[in-house]
């Protein structure tokens, strides 16, 4: 293949993740011909050079096998290892210590065919997507505040597909349309008076402004990063209350917002029908209480004292906590 070559849709993405393939891939110890004993990773465990600290380098470089390490031994079902002082004569009793406790966990079955490359943690040690894809999720997006808060388990899924979408500016906001060279008027519909980007859809169009001054004013509280969406979704605090439901209404609410915004973009360009901001504002409320309608709470949840009272007021909120019934004997 030429460098100028583009190659397969399947090729390229293999190299792009082939510092992951590397990474989990592992020798399964047959005959011990081929694995590299301290270089290599084997049986599903890192390498030796990674795990004990303190190996001279001369037995590092030597890229002795797997087999240069265990006992000649045919009457037993596992291999059995060579003691530590014979295989590091040379490093002190701690670091030979820390390779027989580490060796006792790679246990290997005698036989006699070839070493095989295996990849993964599963038991089988055979390539699947489902485990590549969690792998990727692992290394790369479970330390990123942004997952955390948009695959929330109290935000609607769907939601949380908006939110992801949005989070990467995938969504079609005219400004994503016409880099895909579709024309179209380009114009926020929800205002008519500037070009419509995500951004400024979801915060700085006046209609989305009249939103989210509602929410400031019936939270008593500012989330936003005016004119950074990544950085309102990210940073949105976690519990700014003492009570559970306001706080799980804190949660959903800039997601439940955004969601309505973009139906009513929609609606006003495929439907040609228009709602105002007080009408979207009722179905914000309606999507507010319907979700935490599912949920079950105890009177604890609920505000106790006079601030978040306040605020609780200022939704109005209909939610009831479970009622203790008494027990009635059966005699």
């Amino acid at each position: 293949m030429t460098e100028t070559s583009k190659g397969s849709s399947i090729w390229n993405s293999a190299l792009m993740h082939r510092d992951l393939i590397q990474k989990h891939s592992f020798w399964e110890v047959k005959d011990g011909g081929t694995a590299r004993f301290w270089t290599d990773s084997w049986q599903q465990f890192p390498c030796l050079v990674n795990v004990i600290q303190g190996i001279p380098a001369h037995h590092i470089q030597s890229q002795e096998t797997v087999n240069h390490f265990w006992q000649n031994t045919q009457d037993m079902d596992r291999r059995i290892w060579k003691k530590g002082q014979e295989i590091l004569p040379d490093s002190p009793e701690e670091v030979q210590r820390t390779l027989v406790d580490e060796l006792q966990k790679r246990k290997i079955l005698q036989g006699t065919e070839p070493d095989k490359l295996r990849w993964g943690y599963e038991e089988k040690g055979t390539y699947t997507t489902k485990e590549a894809y969690l792998l990727i999720l692992k290394d790369q997006l479970i330390k990123d505040k942004l997952w955390e808060k948009v695959w929330s388990p109290r935000i609607w899924p769907k939601i949380s597909t908006f939110l992801w979408l949005l989070s990467h500016n995938r969504i079609l906001t005219w400004d994503n349309l016409r880099k895909r060279k579709f024309e179209g008027p380009s114009i926020c519909l929800n205002c008519k008076m500037e070009e419509e980007t995500a951004v400024h859809l979801m915060q700085l169009c006046p209609f989305s402004r009249i939103l989210w001054e509602k929410v400031t004013f019936r939270c008593q509280k500012e989330g936003r990063k005016i004119g950074d969406l990544n950085n309102t979704i990210r940073n949105w605090p976690q519990a700014p209350y003492q009570s559970n439901i306001l706080n799980t209404l804190w949660q959903i609410i800039p997601g439940i917002v955004m969601w309505n915004l973009w139906k009513e973009r929609n609606r006003r360009i495929f439907k040609n029908q228009s709602m105002d901001e007080q009408q979207v504002w009722q179905i914000i409320y309606k999507n507010v209480q319907e979700t935490l309608s599912l949920q079950r709470w105890s009177q604890e949840d609920f505000p106790s004292n006079n601030k978040e009272q306040a605020i609780w007021n200022n939704w109005q909120l209909h939610l009831q906590f479970p009622t203790i019934l008494p027990i009635i004997s059966s005699k």
